[in-house]
């Protein structure tokens, strides 16, 4: 839409879980007529959980995605079960802080794009 905001990083990293799962890009998938929700789940074999938590992530209302990657992150640890075994729970949050890393890189590259469009507008108004 043109208006990044920290959603927006939610939404690329919920995009990219999407493909790995589907091995399709999100924008290659088809869209509801009527919501323009990503049509995904079929596509893949995941539980309703981690579904329900990967379309939150790429809803088209900003307004209804995760404000951060700290609040997905809560929900995918949670995904956990208190008895896992520490090889799969090592797995799962290295995955996790991986996709945690994509999101803060993602939000600083907007910071300092939009810093030098700040240093751009300075400077023109200067001639």
């Amino acid at each position: 839409q043109g208006q990044p905001r920290f959603s927006s990083d939610v939404y690329a990293v919920g995009a990219i879980g999407i493909q790995a799962l589907t091995g399709i890009p999100a924008y290659q998938l088809p869209k509801d007529k009527d919501t323009s929700e990503i049509i995904w789940r079929a596509r893949a074999r995941v539980s309703d959980k981690l579904a329900g938590i990967l379309n939150k992530m790429v809803r088209y209302d900003f307004r209804q995605r995760y404000t951060n990657a700290g609040e997905a992150l809560q929900d995918f640890q949670n995904l956990l079960p208190d008895n896992s075994n520490k090889y799969t729970t090592k797995i799962v949050l290295s995955i996790l802080g991986i996709i945690t890393v994509i999101a803060a890189g993602l939000g600083v590259t907007y910071l300092l794009n939009s810093l030098r469009q700040i240093e751009f507008a300075d400077y023109k108004n200067l001639e």
